[in-house]
């Protein structure tokens, strides 16, 4: 009897280690000034350009929470050309069960451009956070990304969004909830 206690009890324990939720955050500290707790989590590559020619943006998301607010991070690589984002500019978002969410860039951003010495490469960068409301969360949450529409004033990106990395992304908000 006490060895089948003691054999569930190790199976409990290794179930839980192996499926809870590892929030990895890249910073987890209260602000001195204003006592908020600020957590945020590494980040997660969404998608991919398509190499050797990367013709498409590739993007990697975080998030942050601030005491009760919630942000997802944007970052977006492109190899071929620089991009510009216009106020108002819209990053679409389709769901596996076919929503459709907006998230709006309250500000024009441009990309940079970085030269990287070591291989000689050159490439086009910019990051921006959008503040995400409680719905806009809970969806997120629950349904996996498929898709992603990066809307510019003078052209379009869509960009399928592999499984695991709608999963990997989801795992990333449950580390703010």
């Amino acid at each position: 009897m006490i060895k089948v206690a003691t054999t569930i009890l190790i199976l409990i324990s290794i179930s839980i280690t192996c499926y809870s939720q590892k929030c990895r955050y890249t910073v987890d500290k209260i602000d001195e000034f204003t006592n908020e707790r600020i957590l945020e989590t590494r980040f997660q590559e969404i998608t991919s350009g398509n190499p050797p020619l990367y013709t498409k943006l590739s993007t990697s998301f975080s998030a942050r929470k601030i005491n009760d607010s919630r942000e997802i991070k944007f970052v977006a690589l492109s190899m071929i050309s620089s991009f510009i984002f216009e106020e108002g500019a819209e990053l679409l978002l389709k769901l596996e069960n076919g929503e459709l969410l907006k998230l709006s860039f309250s500000q024009r951003v441009e990309s940079k451009n970085v030269k990287e010495k070591i291989n000689n490469t050159e490439f086009w960068t910019l990051s921006f956070a959008f503040k995400i409301d409680e719905n806009t969360f809970d969806k997120l949450r629950q349904f996996n990304l498929q898709k992603i529409r990066f809307k510019m004033s003078d052209r379009e990106f869509d960009s399928e969004v592999k499984e695991r990395d709608a999963i990997g992304f989801r795992s990333l908000l449950s580390c703010i909830q």
